[in-house]
């Protein structure tokens, strides 16, 4: 991988830049740790959260169903199909923030580790996009768990077939 982002180092293995050298094995483990913590990390909690989401929504529709044609036998029925509704989204908002959160600063680590270092003339910069992406994932995801209440509020789609 070291040597399709760096082809310089794949004929030589040293750079000289201005007055540092750096060594293919500094380019090495900069490349890495940015692996490492995507594949083992980021994925996995994302994952985690998507897998989350999805059981959440199901609950969702669970919940809605229950509301629309409760049944007296089965009181503590309702009560833990809304609790399990919103442990998972919940939960799940959590990871996506925690996601978020680590890839910013993450990305921030390294480039600073990059800057730090005087033999390394290597710059790492943090990617906007992807942390963009992450953060807009987030905020979908703080807002569709906050509108939860109101979805499941048993007059609102009474109220909406009204306004409409």
């Amino acid at each position: 991988m070291t040597n399709n982002l760096f082809p310089t180092f794949a004929i030589n293995g040293t750079k000289l830049n201005g007055t540092s050298q750096v060594t293919a094995s500094d380019v090495h483990d900069l490349v890495a740790t940015a692996l490492e913590l995507q594949k083992q990390i980021f994925i996995s909690i994302l994952a985690g959260a998507s897998f989350l989401f999805m059981v959440g929504v199901v609950f969702l529709f669970l919940l809605k169903r229950n509301n629309a044609k409760p049944n007296p036998d089965k009181p503590r029925r309702n009560a833990i199909i809304r609790r399990g509704t919103y442990g998972l989204l919940y939960l799940s908002t959590a990871l996506v923030f925690a996601t978020a959160l680590s890839t910013t600063e993450t990305a921030g680590a390294l480039q600073f580790a990059s800057r730090a270092t005087s033999s390394s003339s290597i710059l790492m910069h943090a990617g906007r996009t992807i942390q963009v992406l992450q953060w807009m994932a987030f905020g979908f995801s703080t807002l569709f768990t906050m509108t939860v209440p109101i979805l499941v509020a048993p007059g609102i789609v009474q109220t909406l077939k009204e306004i409409v």
